[in-house]
């Protein structure tokens, strides 16, 4: 079992990389933005997963579920671009280059800190 999981962290580090690798070619959207929609995020996120491991019954220390939050606000929004902000609004919360690895930042995340 530790082997699978130790695969998915690395597949989801790679992952990470390419974005990473990815995006330094496109203009960053200004920092103060990255930060706020990081903050906005960390925000929402801690109470909606607090519920979601309560309604499970699954404990979790309120450090780890900020550090959670904290992951994936870094993954989805530290290298956001120009363009990936313009493609953001109310109906599509994070841009399509994002989205779509969605459940691997969130694997990621919470095999490093809610396990």
């Amino acid at each position: 079992m530790n082997s699978i999981k130790s695969l998915r962290k690395i597949r989801a580090l790679a992952g990470v990389l390419i974005l990473w690798t990815v995006s330094a070619s496109a203009e960053l959207a200004p920092t103060h933005v990255r930060i706020g929609l990081k903050e906005s995020h960390i925000t929402a996120c801690i109470p909606t997963i607090s519920n979601q491991l309560q309604l499970f019954s699954i404990a979790a220390a309120e450090a780890a579920i900020t550090a959670y939050c904290g992951c994936l606000g870094t993954l989805y929004f530290d290298d956001l671009t120009i363009d990936e902000y313009d493609e953001m609004g109310s109906n599509q919360p994070l841009p399509g280059r994002k989205l779509a690895r969605r459940n691997e930042f969130q694997e990621l995340c919470a095999d490093n800190y809610l396990e």
